[in-house]
Parts: structure tokens; sequence; C-alpha cells
């Protein structure tokens, strides 16, 4: 542990993980949920059988989805959930799609980054 170059009475280590603490706390913007939602999706033959196209938060607040990103699916014991990165241009937001009990759920909402 670096012992020399004080600063304000802490030494270097201290403050390289304040900093670091602080860098990584900022960098996290993702809020993890767990809220149901209803949602409109396209189901067809193909590579992307499943296409979500806008959801509704419980809260009311209506999203149409502009872009798909990542799909694919969570294993979860015996059965698979199916996990939807989808962005409305101003925030990204995951939905899981539960194909056992077909219910949709919002798991994650961060904002979005071009």
């Amino acid at each position: 542990m670096l012992e020399t170059g004080r600063e304000n009475g802490r030494t270097i280590s201290q403050t390289f993980l304040e900093l670091t603490k602080r860098e990584l706390l900022n960098m996290n913007d993702e809020t993890i949920l767990n809220e149901p939602v209803q949602v409109i999706a396209v189901f067809k033959a193909g590579h992307h059988p499943c296409t979500p196209i806008k959801f509704k938060r419980a809260s009311g607040k209506e999203v149409t989805v502009e872009e798909l990103g990542l799909r694919h699916p969570l294993p979860n014991g015996l059965k698979t959930i199916h996990a939807f990165d989808v962005t409305d241009g101003g925030t990204d937001y995951r939905l899981e799609f539960d194909s056992e009990r077909l219910t949709w759920r919002l798991t994650m909402e961060a904002d979005h980054y071009e």
C-alpha cells in the first residue's frame, strides 16, 4: 500500500479508491426492475419470431419501441425466459417474456447512449 503523497490527510491509495468508487457509481445508470407490463408484440416465422412493438408500464406510461437490440434466451430452471433489449430512442429497456406463463416483465431501464 502506498503511504507517500498524502492529499488532505489521505493516502494516495485511499484517494484512488474513492475516485474509482465514484466513477463506477456514475457509470452504472441502470435501474433494475421487476415490473409486470402489457406488451404489443408481433409473432411471425423467421429468424426473429417475436418482436415487441410497444409496452405499457404499471404507471400507465406507454413506450413505443424504436429499435430492437439483442434478443437472447435466459435459462431459468426448466423453462426459458426470452430477453429483449429495446430502446425508445431516449431510454434503453430490457423486456423479458416468460414463454411458459405467457407474461412480460420490464427488468431494466437505463439512459440511452449512441
